[in-house]
């Protein structure tokens, strides 16, 4: 996994000697009420006191150490943490999904441990707020991308800390896996639903059933059907989402109905529910008998008139 990260291995300037500073967090934001939201993060496990120092220092500001060989700073921390994170999420991976295939394995594995997530868990327990390195006045910035990976840099050191701080390592191993577990849930419940349940297209259940049914006056809700389940053994939510059509002859008709550990998943279950009713093939058949009129009479043709919200031509018995 390191490997393919990218590494900020110059924390000066090579041309004007200057530290780095933080970048401004232009596209950093809380989630919107329309993005999915964790809520309140897991509880942050203890480190020891002689972590502390060195997993909030940048090689920036680092000083040696008492050894006099080594640089107290969060890297070498980092090497080990990166390491076990990869070993957790492996772990996981192959215990939750004991049919997946290896390539779609690999796929999971790097969602879960990619710089863009461990960024996230950095900001939801405030590292950067901890973090010390080098800044001044008309300091040289570095790159958005660059700040992420750092703040990642971060959390894997802080992963590293949790294993060190117990004297029996499988324990502290333990510990830090029931931890990133937790971070991780709706991340695997999103992985289940898309990359290993071959009934549901990710993201796209949604925009296909608009595709078959949608047109100007028509419309496609969904609604939570009840409220949601808290699983508080493993710190995640069920949703459920019903989708409902109002058009083709249909007042708020019920097409299909999903849960999810977000409402987004349970939203794609509902979507692709949907697309398997008996009612999408003769909604179908309204919405082209309306569509093949529109463009007939764009053609100055002569047809035989269907209603327009409806799709039915007058005098035909609607199926409900």
């Amino acid at each position: 996994m390191t490997s393919q990260k990218r590494k900020f291995d110059q924390p000066y300037h090579s041309r004007y000697n200057q530290p780095f500073k933080k970048p401004r967090p232009e596209n950093d934001h809380p989630p919107s009420s329309g993005e999915p939201s964790q809520g309140k993060p897991p509880t942050l496990p203890s480190i020891l006191t002689k972590y502390e120092d060195a997993v909030f220092t940048h090689c920036s500001v680092a000083v040696q150490s008492p050894d006099s060989i080594t640089m107290v700073n969060y890297e070498r921390l980092e090497f080990l943490g990166d390491a076990q994170i990869e070993h957790i999420a492996s772990l996981v991976i192959w215990d939750r999904f004991p049919s997946a295939a290896p390539g779609k394995m690999s796929t999971m594995r790097e969602a879960l441990v990619k710089n863009e997530t461990l960024n996230k868990f950095s900001k939801m327990y405030g590292f950067e707020k901890k973090l010390k390195f080098a800044h001044t006045s008309g300091s040289l910035g570095i790159s958005q991308k660059e700040w992420h990976k750092v703040m990642a840099d971060v959390f894997e050191a802080y992963v590293a800390c949790v294993i060190l701080s117990d004297t029996d390592y499988h324990r502290g191993f333990e510990t830090a896996k029931t931890w990133l577990m937790k971070l991780w849930q709706p991340a695997l419940g999103l992985l289940e639903s898309t990359l290993v349940n071959p009934k549901i297209d990710d993201r796209r259940s949604k925009e296909e059933l608009g595709k078959m049914v949608l047109a100007k006056g028509i419309r496609l809700s969904y609604v939570e059907e009840k409220e949601r389940v808290q699983n508080k053994a493993k710190g995640t939510c069920t949703y459920f989402i019903g989708v409902y059509l109002d058009g083709w002859g249909f007042d708020n008709q019920h097409l299909g109905s999903g849960e999810g550990e977000s409402k987004s998943i349970a939203g794609q279950e509902a979507a692709n529910n949907a697309l398997k009713n008996p009612l999408i093939e003769e909604i179908t058949k309204r919405r082209a008998a309306s569509l093949e009129q529109k463009k007939a009479e764009e053609n100055g043709e002569k047809v035989e008139r269907v209603d327009s919200n409806t799709g039915i031509k007058p005098g035909v018995k609607q199926n409900a």
